[in-house]
């Protein structure tokens, strides 16, 4: 399974699209324009220590995880975000940590005639447990962008009927189930009038769509692919041709193209200025999917991040550079979706809880083709702790 998720690249497979990545593997419908642009403006990491204790002593002196867990910002140097941005949670966890041990001596007490003594024994080695809270933050500076209708207000249509979100998860499973809701679209009559030996057939009417409807179906490409043949934008133009109709449901930005009503008009602002650059993220069981090893790209820092990873940055942000950062998030986020036009990738996992990272492509800049990752996935230090904890 982790084989699977740590090999798995989503993005973007539209080779005509501003957003493809020629890495991915998966397409996960980040084809379509972004409606925000983001700034980076770097991380930073707090570490509290809480408590130290062991078998023996509840109130140790506690030890000095924080001195290599705490992270200032590399962009501001501090534990802070640059002015103008907004500090994010990424991943809030207590830890305990096992590595370090007090000595101790061990009591030998017997009756002695009338007496009971004890002294000293040998000395043993106790482990000291220790207890720090992690929080890791990212800063964000964001800006949307403005999609100007081309029409005026959205005229109704009959696919209106279904743009619930609880009917197209459901026609989603199960698309034939459209028939039910346009049984005209999929009906043909016969015509009373003959030519020759054979009767005339009206074809049934063809759907109407609007680009905000191409737009929340690029979400279910199984109805979109039922529908499309239907459409009247393709009626007539995909009879049988099977590869393009499910070119065209795995890549709506193309369907908006046959029609220029429906081509998105952006109004472009200028993109928020980023603070830092971001070159991928890596840790020992898993490469940089940029790189294709476990290092950051050319002139890129790696810095300490979380637990058992590294970040890359570059603080030179004069460089052109084909990644934008949408979000790095836990499990335990209010939201797990990207933004949209963003493909999200698995950083790691914590205790089950996965951490994920959002990322677009903004030009066809080359990097080095993907390598297969390949196990151990993670940290055996980590592993070893969290076997010693159940135990």
């Amino acid at each position: 399974m982790d084989y699977y998720l740590y090999n798995t690249i989503p993005g973007c497979l539209n080779a005509t699209a501003e957003s493809f990545n020629f890495m991915a593997t998966v397409e996960d419908g980040s084809c379509i324009s972004a409606d925000k642009h983001f700034a980076f403006g770097g991380f930073y990491q707090n570490c509290t220590q809480l408590r130290s204790y062991s078998y023996t002593y509840d109130n140790l002196a506690v030890g000095d995880q924080c001195e290599t867990l705490q992270i200032s910002n590399p962009v501001t140097g501090k534990l802070s975000c640059p002015e103008g941005f907004t500090a994010l949670t990424i991943h809030k966890n207590i830890y305990q940590f096992e590595n370090r041990t007090i000595t101790m001596n061990k009591r030998n007490c017997k009756f002695w005639f009338i007496t009971y003594s004890c002294f000293r024994g040998e000395t043993y080695p106790e482990t000291i447990t220790d207890e720090a809270m992690v929080e890791t933050f990212w800063c964000k500076k964001e800006k949307p962008i403005q999609i100007a209708p081309t029409t005026p207000a959205p005229h109704t249509n009959a696919l209106d009927d279904i743009m619930n979100v609880k009917i197209l998860a459901a026609l989603e499973s199960s698309p034939d189930l459209l028939q039910m809701y346009f049984p005209y679209m999929y009906a043909t009559t016969e015509n009373p009038r003959f030519i020759g030996f054979s009767s005339l057939k009206n074809d049934p009417p063809s759907f109407g769509i609007r680009r905000d409807q191409i737009d929340k179906l690029s979400f279910y490409p199984a109805i979109l692919k039922e529908l499309i043949p239907k459409l009247s934008i393709t009626k007539d133009k995909l009879i049988n041709d099977s590869d393009a109709i499910e070119n065209l449901a795995r890549n709506p930005i193309l369907l908006k193209n046959l029609d220029r009503s429906l081509r998105d008009e952006l109004k472009e602002p200028e993109p928020p200025e980023s603070k830092a650059l971001f070159g991928g993220i890596f840790g020992e069981g898993h490469i940089n999917i940029f790189t294709g090893k476990p290092e950051c790209p050319l002139n890129f820092m790696e810095h300490k991040f979380l637990l058992d990873l590294k970040i890359c940055i570059w603080n030179d942000t004069t460089e052109a550079w084909p990644i934008s950062l949408g979000g790095i998030f836990d499990c335990n986020a209010k939201l797990l979706q990207c933004p949209r036009g963003f493909s999200r990738y698995v950083a790691t996992f914590y205790d089950s809880c996965p951490v994920y990272y959002c990322v677009r492509m903004v030009n066809r800049k080359t990097f080095e083709s993907p390598v297969i990752n390949r196990p151990p996935f993670t940290s055996r230090q980590l592993a070893m702790e969290e076997i010693r904890a159940i135990s």
